[in-house]
């Protein structure tokens, strides 16, 4: 598994676990964290020139920087954390997959 890979299911991971109640200081720390990942991936799909990927991950990028924060209560922050969540999921199985139809074509 790369690294990349691995950053899409610590997202996946990090955002399912934002549904629990936790502290405050959890939910800065995902957004620095989603942050950084998103961005990552939206860097790395230009490589694959998909845009429409590109524009998810900058949005994600933009909805969760800790710099210019976006505030929303607790209702609100939900699904936008299981919609994220899924799509970094989504991400991580496609390339896993993609990647291996194309190491079983050369074999």
């Amino acid at each position: 598994m790369n690294r990349l890979k691995n950053l899409q299911l610590l997202a996946c991971s990090l955002l399912f676990l934002a549904l629990a109640n936790l502290p405050y200081g959890y939910y800065q720390f995902l957004r620095i964290a989603i942050t950084i990942i998103a961005g990552i991936n939206a860097i790395s799909v230009t490589k694959s020139e998909n845009k429409i990927m590109f524009y998810v991950f900058i949005t994600v990028t933009i909805l969760f920087n800790p710099i210019i924060p976006i505030y929303f209560d607790k209702k609100t922050w939900i699904p936008i954390d299981l919609i994220v969540g899924f799509i970094f999921g989504v991400t991580f199985f496609i390339k896993t997959t993609k990647n291996n139809a194309k190491k079983d074509s050369y074999n």
